[in-house]
């Protein structure tokens, strides 16, 4: 037998993919191999929300006796939320009822005065010095210069359990709760480095997402996205609120770890709502490819029934005046175990929407430039092409990160997509 070989991301792009055959014969090889993928989902739609590709194999879980994937399977969506809440600050702020250039401690007195961790004294006790700028949704001149915000990440915030530094504070203050506790004293916790003065990954949009709740009066971000996003759009098949949803419950992937040799175990994940007090917004939604999509291709028609189309225009423009932050995160990412666009091979030239990176060029497999693109963390991934109309939704449930199998069959969906985009 022929040693069977990866294909490179050149390969992948010369593959014939007529009619997407190429594509339906990766995607089996990929679930049926023990090394693989337990299973994906992958869709694809025009902004008119008209299907250009839709297909899924393999099973939900490792399970022997896993269901098969199928269309309306759930998924931890992880931050694919952050764009979710993103729309629902946008429609806050078509209403009058939040503005991205004011100061957010006049709704948050959280961050009212946010303070910068800078050391430790001689008794562990940390060092916090007053930020001399203000946080802000999205970033705008002044006389100062620029303030920075929650929707780009230049906030000075970041993740407690993710970042070094935070873990740190957390054990020399005693803190017990973090990101996972599903509170909101979770989030809090002070900034890395002055507002507009770095790029971190961070909690923005967990906060965006409070900041929805106080000015609509919502009792909750699930209670406010089903009657703004999800109820307009007919979708029935995205919570927070997954635990007490037996019938998306039955219906989740199970997660799966790759572990260093390749093969793949048994992962548990818990429910983010299982005796959280908050809705996360930016890690807690579960739900399947299709509503998911469907949302995309909503906003790029314009904005569609949820936000105007010069709301639109503004999410999609680059924000960060200066991106060489962002830049040089992404640079140095792109050689890391995580990195923040995989499907990538070499560094490009990029900025960030309002809660999304944008490629500044064309890519190799066809996406405009000043596309949008996220993705969460157990690697499921999106694009959004506001120019050409097309997006693009791949599901699966592995951990870690920027795993290869599944940014391979990423890249080959993708190229699959551009290239028979005009014989749908």
């Amino acid at each position: 037998m022929a040693e069977k070989k990866e294909a490179s991301e050149q390969e992948i792009q010369t593959l014939d993919m007529a009619d997407f055959a190429e594509l339906d014969r990766l995607l089996e090889e990929t679930v049926a191999d023990p090394n693989g993928i337990p299973g994906a989902v992958l869709v694809a739609l025009n902004k008119k929300g008209e299907t250009l590709y839709s297909n899924c194999a393999g099973k939900r879980s490792l399970s022997p006796d896993a269901s098969e994937m199928t269309m309306d399977t759930v998924f931890w969506l992880a931050s694919f939320t952050k764009f979710m809440t993103a729309i629902a600050v946008m429609q806050c702020v078509e209403k009058g009822l939040l503005n991205l250039d004011e100061p957010v401690g006049n709704i948050l007195p959280e961050y009212l005065e946010p303070k910068i961790l800078r050391g430790y004294t001689a008794e562990d006790q940390p060092i916090l010095e007053t930020a001399q700028r203000t946080l802000t949704l999205r970033s705008r001149h002044s006389s100062l210069g620029f303030d920075f915000h929650l929707l780009t990440h230049t906030s000075g915030l970041s993740y407690d359990l993710f970042d070094e530094k935070l873990v740190e504070w957390s054990k020399k203050t005693g803190r017990k709760e973090n990101q996972s506790s599903g509170t909101l004293e979770g989030f809090r916790y002070p900034l890395l480095f002055e507002p507009g003065f770095g790029y971190v990954y961070s909690c923005g949009l967990d906060w965006a997402g409070q900041m929805v709740e106080r000015v609509t009066g919502s009792p909750s971000l699930e209670a406010y996205h089903r009657k703004h996003i999800w109820e307009p759009l007919g979708l029935k098949e995205t919570t927070f609120k997954i635990s007490s949803n037996t019938e998306l419950s039955a219906r989740r992937a199970g997660l799966a770890i790759r572990n260093p040799d390749g093969s793949l175990t048994f992962g548990v994940h818990k429910p983010r709502d299982i005796g959280a007090d908050i809705c996360p917004g930016g890690s807690g939604l579960y739900g399947t490819g299709t509503d998911y999509a469907r949302v995309l291709a909503e906003i790029i028609n314009d904005g569609g029934v949820l936000l105007k189309p010069e709301t639109v225009k503004e999410m999609f423009r680059p924000q960060l005046p200066d991106a060489r932050y962002l830049q040089e995160e992404f640079n140095s990412s792109s050689t890391s175990p995580i990195s923040m666009a995989p499907n990538w091979d070499n560094p490009t030239e990029v900025q960030y929407g309002l809660s999304f990176l944008i490629n500044i060029h064309e890519t190799p497999t066809g996406r405009a430039a000043g596309s949008a693109q996220w993705s969460g963390a157990a690697n499921t991934y999106w694009w959004a092409d506001y120019k050409k109309g097309i997006v693009g939704v791949v599901m699966a449930q592995i951990v870690p990160f920027c795993d290869k199998k599944v940014i391979d069959l990423y890249k080959a969906f993708e190229t699959a997509v551009y290239k028979n985009v005009d014989k749908v």
